[in-house]
C-alpha cells in the first residue's frame, strides 16, 4: 500500500506505508486465535458429545482460515513487491501466536504432554529475544527453510488433532442413535501414538531449528 507525503519543498513522492494487504492478513490472522481458543471451551462433557463435536470442528475451520492467511500474505507480500519490516517481524509472530495457543489449550485437555510444549515454547521465546535483538541492531531475522518446516509440521499436528477429536465426537454422538464401531479402547491408543510422533517431530524440528538461529546469527552475541 502506497502513500503520498508533501516534502519541504512542495514535492509530494510516494512511500510504502506498513499496513498494507499482506499486513492486514497478518493481524486478521493474530484476530482468529481467541475465537478458535473460545471454540475449544466447547469441549466440556456437560455440554455433551455433539457440541463437542461441532466446537472441535469450528475450530478446525478457523485455524484452517488462519492458515491460508500465513500463506496469502506471504505470497502476495513477495509477487506484489509488498515486504516490510512489520511483516518480516509480525508474520512469524502471529504464526507463534496461532501454533502455540493451541498446542498450550491440547496439554490443559491433556492431548499433549507438558514437557514437550514446555520445549517447543522455549524455542519460540529464544528466537523472538534473537529477532528482538537483531532489530535492536539493524538486522532482521527472517525465517528459513529449518523454521518454516517446523512451522508447517506444527500445523499439521493441530490441523490433526482439532480433525480427529472433531471426528470421535461425532461418533460417539451418533452412537446415542445407532451403535457404531467402539471408539474406545485399540483405536484411541493408535490415535494417542500418532499425535504423540506428530508432537515429538514437532520437537525436533522446534530444537533443530532453533539451534541453526543460534549457530547462524552467533555474532549477535559479541561484543560491538
Amino acid at each position: 500500500m502506497k502513500g503520498r507525503i508533501r516534502r519541504a519543498d512542495g514535492v509530494h513522492r510516494s512511500v510504502r506505508t506498513p499496513m498494507n494487504l499482506p499486513n492486514k492478513l497478518t493481524v486478521v490472522r493474530m484476530g482468529l486465535v481467541p475465537l478458535i481458543l473460545l471454540c475449544l471451551l466447547l469441549d466440556d462433557e456437560r455440554l455433551g458429545h455433539g457440541t463437542m463435536a461441532l466446537g472441535w470442528l469450528l475450530a478446525l475451520a478457523l485455524f484452517i482460515a488462519a492458515a491460508i492467511t500465513d500463506w496469502l500474505d506471504g505470497a502476495i507480500a513477495r509477487r506484489r513487491q509488498m515486504i516490510t519490516n512489520f511483516g518480516r517481524l509480525m508474520d512469524p509472530l502471529a504464526d507463534k501466536l496461532l501454533i502455540m495457543s493451541c498446542f498450550v489449550a491440547f496439554v490443559e485437555k491433556n492431548i499433549f504432554p507438558a514437557w514437550m510444549v514446555i520445549i517447543i515454547l522455549l524455542r519460540e521465546f529464544f528466537v523472538t529475544g534473537l529477532r528482538s535483538l537483531g532489530t535492536e541492531r539493524g538486522i532482521v531475522i527472517q525465517a528459513d527453510k529449518w523454521g518454516k518446516s517446523k512451522t508447517i509440521t506444527q500445523m499439521v499436528t493441530v490441523i490433526a488433532v482439532m480433525a480427529l477429536k472433531s471426528a470421535r465426537y461425532f461418533l460417539m454422538w451418533i452412537e446415542q442413535w445407532k451403535p457404531l464401531v467402539e471408539w474406545t479402547g485399540p483405536v484411541d491408543d493408535y490415535i494417542g501414538w500418532l499425535l504423540h510422533a506428530l508432537a515429538f517431530l514437532c520437537v525436533i524440528l522446534s530444537v533443530g531449528s532453533g539451534t541453526l538461529y543460534l549457530i547462524r546469527n552467533r555474532a549477535l552475541f559479541r561484543d560491538n
